[in-house]
């Protein structure tokens, strides 16, 4: 990828200079696309050596951006026997979302507002 983004420095550039640019599509080994519609693609991805899955969303509008990612946990329910017979339920039921662990800081602010505005507004949305 190093070489890749050096075809396009400016020819003045020295040969030796090292180009620091963003990708967080680094080191993402096994892709399972989970669905797939004519707007949006939800992937789980292998990161790096470390095991580490994750849970993706990207508009097919723009591919190359993550519009949101979630960690993904082991998942300890026990599967019966009509999911052992189906291959792709028990890959399926392998992983869970953690929803414990904010991806991003902003989500944060996010979870706040929403938490405030449902907080300020608890009779409109809770009483029934």
């Amino acid at each position: 990828m190093t070489e890749a983004v050096l075809d396009f420095k400016p020819a003045n550039l020295p040969d030796n200079i090292q180009i620091p640019f963003l990708s967080s599509s680094e080191g993402i080994g096994q892709v399972n696309i989970r669905e797939k519609t004519s707007s949006f693609i939800i992937e789980d991805c292998l990161y790096g050596n470390e095991n580490q899955w994750k849970r993706r969303l990207r508009f097919e509008a723009s591919p190359n951006l993550i519009q949101s990612e979630i960690d993904l946990t082991p998942n300890d329910r026990e599967l019966n026997l009509t999911e052992k017979k189906k291959i792709r339920t028990i890959v399926v039921c392998l992983v869970k979302p953690n929803y414990s662990l904010l991806e991003n800081d902003y989500h944060g602010v996010i979870v706040t507002c929403l938490k405030s505005y449902f907080n300020s507004n608890s009779k409109r949305y809770f009483s029934r």
